[in-house]
């Protein structure tokens, strides 16, 4: 039990941290950095969820959706 608990402080410790150099990078770097990794975060998502989708057999289409 003691070491579930200390684990969970651990992370909660660690995660704090992370997200303060992070923040700290960011204000570091210049806006044009900022967006330009955010824009890669997001296209790394889109490639993620259509490769998901491939694997699950694309995306349902709704029955209101009529096919080309």
């Amino acid at each position: 039990m003691l070491a579930l608990i200390v684990d969970w402080v651990m992370d909660a410790i660690v995660g704090h941290i992370i997200g303060k150099v992070e923040s700290l990078l960011w204000k570091l770097t210049s806006p044009f950095e900022h967006e330009y990794y955010q824009s890669l975060i997001y296209t790394c998502r889109d490639y993620q969820i259509c490769f998901v989708c491939d694997l699950q057999g694309g995306i349902p289409k709704s029955k209101d959706t009529k096919a080309n």
